[in-house]
């Protein structure tokens, strides 16, 4: 059989390679599709189904559907007014469609506040976490840390300014069982899901069709994960 992956992102590109599979081939007889959501050849399977990539490109949408699945997510909303009267509250401005965390607009009291999307509500977490789901099982799981040495006292824990990495930790049941959920209530094949955890209860954060891949562990968890379900076709 013939696959492809259908992506316009350097990782799907470096996973391609690593499965030795063709990326953006309209001859393919099967797509793995990485976030991008134009048509394939018609008539051909794909794994992530351009519907649901699209809803979960949605942040905001994807977040209520989940919810709505009895899973449980960070409190979000449209309406500003939602978060404005909590005095002590601390919330996000945020655009449906991001990525890398760079659209954040931090709230706190007094408010001074600017239009965005939609707003979410601030959880300070005991940690946050990546699970990576596929086919209806966690492939791996990290743990976002400080660098040895670092400090960081920000809301953010954003792993690209060199504070914060990412390492493989083994998954907690209860946590999986949520991640995978979350992937399944979207409709999706496979997803890379962040999450905090707070008093051990986990808050859905949102759900990415395209998962940086920089580790090398994620190349072959995500390849074995492919080549497990083409086996079983």
């Amino acid at each position: 059989m013939k696959i492809s992956m259908w992506s316009k992102g350097t990782s799907a590109r470096r996973l391609a390679s690593f499965m030795n599979i063709g990326v953006n081939q309209r001859d393919a007889e099967l797509y793995i599709r990485w976030k991008r959501v134009d048509d394939v050849r018609p008539g051909r399977p794909c794994i992530n189904k351009r519907d649901a990539v699209r809803l979960a490109s949605n942040k905001f949408k994807s977040l209520i559907i989940i919810s709505e699945n009895n899973i449980k997510t960070v409190s979000v909303s449209t309406d500003i007014r939602a978060f404005v009267p909590k005095k002590d509250c601390i919330f996000f401005g945020r655009d449906f469609y991001h990525t890398r965390g760079q659209d954040i607009e931090i709230y706190k009291w007094p408010f001074r506040v600017s239009r965005r999307d939609y707003y979410t509500l601030y959880i300070k977490p005991d940690n946050e976490y990546r699970y990576h789901v596929a086919f209806g099982k966690v492939i791996l799981a990290t743990k976002k840390v400080l660098a040895e040495g670092e400090t960081d006292n920000s809301l953010i824990r954003n792993h690209q300014d060199g504070k914060w990495k990412q390492i493989t930790v083994r998954p907690i049941k209860r946590y999986s069982d949520a991640c995978i959920d979350a992937v399944k209530s979207l409709g999706l094949d496979f997803g890379a899901v962040d999450f905090l955890t707070k008093d051990n209860i986990s808050y859905i954060l949102e759900v990415n069709t395209a998962p940086g891949l920089e580790v090398d562990n994620r190349l072959e968890a995500y390849a074995n994960a492919f080549y497990s379900y083409l086996k079983m076709r």
